[in-house]
């Protein structure tokens, strides 16, 4: 097939400048290494205090910037009571979150405190955990069906309290954890370059902070290697986190079919999953780090954590070796070393409180962190693998953000030297693909595969103007409208490239009107209508957002039908000013009218420019 052309599309684009995110994880990736190179070549030249400074600067600047950016982009608010809110995390999941902390930390408590001799879980501890879990799991089995047991005045009632205590003793705690996650999210993983569109650049800045942070951390005296090692572990911990959000919204995605929208938290820019797995692979080797620089900050502190057997300091390797018979030993909820009484032959030892509750520490971060992040990686394969199956059996329309542009690849091909063309095999194989979803692909910034959309549109015959319009009307006047929705079905019905229907969308127009949610989608029902072909219908459109005289006011005057915002009513008085320049009274008479009456004093005053142009042609 011979390549199809698109001088549109494939036309260069100019430089841009990087955003300022961009430049700050450079600036401060630059000086994280060359932090890491003179720590390592000439540690005279900085005390260790010093280069710790050197490091909180060279973090605080890309943390500063993606904390601005993602308030310029709206994704987190610019005062403390401002939007968006970021309430996710209730008091019911702090309370959660609390108890199981609370339990963890009780367990490691009694432990240490116990003599050998009375450290042991008795047969009635047995009996009374075995009874315990079975009641927890009764309840939470039984607890949805209690509601219909309830009279209406007793579950209003107990709904009333359990809503007040909530929000005077829980919901606080809830937003303050929600808070510090939002931060982890877009300012600490978006210094670490997660919130970059370029896969190259996300892995250059991702390890650009992880190595240094290691390498700082391992020749840096103790305690001051800490802190890189310890922010290591607050970056590895935010790329998980942002990758959890943005699987979320790839299931609300899957379930709402909006690409775009206040749903969604982070958006499809990125997929993470490689990412978020590769920084706890770092933590691996960090932790090892941190019971190095702990061991050393004990020794200096005369405080026994560990003891070593053998001559000579423990290198990084036996840290790396005790810390790997720790975790073999904690192979995930299968204890077999407990059972089958093995034991590590490592030369460090945990033989005191401290170092026990370090350790078990950090076998609690392999369990609850390290298998979670294994464990929806492998969901996630498995929920790809059945999504294709259904989508190529034909019962699913639409491929989720991440498999879809894969997927749309694959159907084209760019001989050497050549432009890119459509693969014949692979196009009459591909299943019938969502039309709402293709008119929105065809637009120009999803080159290349928008010439695999436009391809699919034309196989399939999927620009059908009539059902869009259909659908556009549907949305509009639905009683609970969604902004998102609407400009979905305006997006196709604007690549489809055939005449609108006037009327239907001058009545749409007025229907939105007043919403402060859709003004957009009312600037872009003008820019179409002033764009359409000159007819009486196109008329009448411009005058009744310029003046509010239509057929459509359903008896609420002028000031109902005259559209509100400014932008919309500008586009319409540039389009009646081309009609007067020809010669168009009734025209003229318009223009008057909005250099009389028009609320803006802009806009008036822009009437009045018109005027006087007329006067003098």
């Amino acid at each position: 097939m011979a390549a199809i052309e698109d001088d549109t599309e494939a036309a260069a684009r100019p430089l841009k400048i990087p955003p300022l995110d961009f430049i700050a994880c450079a600036v401060g990736v630059t000086g994280l290494i060359a932090l890491t190179i003179v720590t390592i070549r000439w540690p005279q030249y900085l005390s260790p205090s010093q280069s710790i400074g050197a490091f909180i600067i060279s973090c605080v600047i890309p943390f500063a910037a993606s904390w601005r950016e993602a308030v310029r982009d709206g994704r987190l608010p610019a005062m403390p009571n401002g939007t968006p809110k970021h309430d996710h995390i209730t008091g019911t999941g702090f309370i959660t979150l609390a108890f199981v902390i609370g339990v963890i930390v009780g367990l490691a408590s009694w432990a240490a405190t116990s003599t050998d001799a009375n450290r042991t879980i008795t047969q009635e501890w047995g009996i009374g955990v075995v009874f315990g879990l079975a009641i927890a799991f009764v309840i939470a089995a039984l607890a949805p069906y209690t509601e219909y047991l309830k009279t209406n005045r007793q579950a209003d009632a107990q709904n009333g309290f359990w809503t007040f205590a909530g929000r005077l003793f829980l919901r606080p705690f809830g937003l303050v954890l929600s808070f510090f996650d939002s931060i982890l999210v877009f300012a600490v993983a978006g210094s670490a370059g997660a919130s970059q569109a370029h896969l190259i650049a996300r892995y250059f800045f991702l390890f650009g902070v992880l190595i240094p942070c290691g390498m700082i951390g391992y020749f840096l005296p103790a305690p001051w290697g800490l802190v890189p090692v310890v922010w290591g572990f607050v970056v590895a911990i935010s790329i998980s986190r942002r990758w959890s959000w943005v699987e979320d919204d790839r299931d609300l995605y899957m379930l709402n079919r909006r690409y775009t929208g206040s749903h969604l938290r982070i958006g499809f820019g990125q997929d993470l999953r490689d990412e978020a797995l590769l920084s706890f692979m770092s933590m691996f080797f960090l932790v090892p780090l941190a019971l190095r620089q702990a061991f050393g900050w004990s020794q200096s502190a005369g405080v026994e954590l560990f003891s070593v057997t053998g001559v000579g300091i423990p290198s990084l390797l036996d840290w790396i070796g005790f810390y790997g018979t720790e975790l073999a030993k904690a192979v995930p909820f299968v204890d077999w070393a407990e059972i089958y009484h093995v034991e590590g032959q490592a030369r460090i030892h945990a033989d005191t409180a401290f170092g026990r509750h370090l350790i078990f520490a950090t076998r609690v971060l392999v369990d609850l962190v390290f298998l979670a992040a294994l464990l929806q990686a492998l969901s996630i394969s498995a929920r790809n693998s059945k999504q294709m199956d259904l989508f190529l059996a034909g019962t699913m329309d639409r491929l989720d953000p991440f498999l879809e542009p894969r997927e749309f690849r694959k159907l084209l091909r760019k001989p050497a030297g050549g432009q890119w063309e459509i693969h014949p095999d692979r196009m009459a194989a591909f299943p019938k693909y969502d039309p709402l979803r293709l008119a929105e692909l065809s637009d120009a910034q999803h080159y290349p595969i928008s010439i695999a959309a436009k391809a699919l549109r034309r196989r399939d015959g999927s620009d059908d103007s009539v059902k869009f319009h259909e659908q556009l009307i549907e949305r509009a006047f639905q009683k609970k409208k969604n902004p998102d929705a609407i400009e979905e079905v305006l997006t196709a019905i604007r690549m489809t490239n055939v005449p609108i229907e006037i009327e239907d969308f001058d009545r749409i127009r007025i229907e939105l009107n007043g919403r402060r949610a859709m003004n957009s989608l009312r600037e872009t029902i003008m820019k179409m209508i002033a764009a359409a072909a000159d007819t009486p219908e196109r008329w009448a459109a411009l005058k009744s957002a310029l003046t509010g005289e239509t057929e459509h006011d359903h008896g609420r005057g002028p000031e109902y039908v005259r559209d509100h915002i400014a932008p919309v009513r500008r586009t319409a008085l540039n389009a009646v000013k081309d009609a007067a320049l020809a010669g168009s009274d009734a025209a003229v008479s318009v223009i008057r009218s909005v250099h009389e009456t028009d609320p803006s004093g802009q806009i008036k005053r822009e009437a009045g420019e018109i005027l006087i142009q007329l006067a003098k042609a």
